[in-house]
């Protein structure tokens, strides 16, 4: 991937730009599947970009992205992953410009499971698109797509403190993987509050954004909005190292990947408003 984190990745601009200079989908309900956002909330990001001058629709309905800098930007930062289609854009002169990138296979994730898993020695089936896992494994599944995610990691977790599982994240930014977590605050009567306060600010500066919400009880990890897993596990080392038992799903089914991601975006949007 390019060094450059794109300009509004992470958000509903953002995911429309991908969309479109990387994917792309140019039509309005290609947009609407692929983001997974409402119409309401796809209009309304839709329209901001129209107000900024980054994006334009032509008389066949289809969107184009005018910013050359922003389009090279997308097509950059997803550089790395395979190839399966031939993005397009639309330059202020109109003409047309026919670049061929890359973007992830939507098997590649399952050949990758389906590895680890035979490497494992374990016997789960994809064939439902889902999969359960407990204990040691969920702790090695998660490290692991950590460390070999290419564009982004999305975690909500209540804790994240200092552990193996949490310092993959400083993994995948070596990596330029954009890594965002939501978690909660730490309190004041917290009896280890200076060692997380310190060890969250080692993260940021990693360039690991985090954000924090006290109502936060869910632990959801997803990965290059591909695989998702949805589990007990935090990030802390007595759920990581084995002093209690965790278990969780795990799931590569589109539909339901995307759903977990566009919820996390959802709360994203929120925190950063009421930021």
């Amino acid at each position: 991937m390019g060094d450059t984190v794109p300009l509004y990745l992470g958000s509903w601009k953002g995911r429309i730009l991908e969309a479109i200079a990387v994917r792309n989908i140019r039509d309005w309900r290609g947009l609407l599947t692929y983001t997974q956002l409402t119409r309401e909330n796809l209009n309304t990001a839709l329209s901001e970009l129209y107000e900024v001058g980054l994006i334009s629709k032509n008389d066949e309905g289809l969107y184009w992205i005018e910013n050359k800098y922003v389009y090279s930007q997308y097509r950059s930062y997803f550089d790395n992953a395979s190839q399966t289609t031939e993005p397009l854009i639309q330059h202020e002169d109109k003409k047309i410009l026919d670049v061929r990138k890359t973007v992830p296979k939507e098997d590649d994730i399952s050949k990758w499971v389906t590895k680890w898993r035979d490497f494992k020695n374990l016997t789960f089936s994809l064939d439902a698109r889902h999969f359960f896992l407990e204990g040691t494994y969920i702790d090695d599944l998660s490290k692991d797509l950590i460390r070999q995610a290419k564009k982004e990691v999305l975690l909500v977790n209540p804790y994240i403190e200092q552990c193996h599982l949490s310092n993959t994240l400083i993994d995948a930014t070596e990596n330029n993987v954009n890594v965002i977590a939501i978690t909660r605050p730490i309190y004041e009567e917290d009896k280890y509050k200076d060692e997380k306060e310190a060890y969250h600010e080692s993260l940021k500066k990693r360039r690991i954004q985090i954000y924090y919400d006290r109502r936060i009880h869910a632990k959801l990890l997803v990965i290059d909005q591909r695989i998702a897993i949805i589990s007990s596990m935090n990030f802390i080392v007595s759920s990581t190292g084995g002093s209690s038992w965790e278990a969780g799903m795990i799931s590569i089914d589109e539909s339901i990947v995307n759903s977990v991601h566009k919820t996390i975006h959802q709360l994203l949007t929120r925190l950063k408003r009421e930021s």
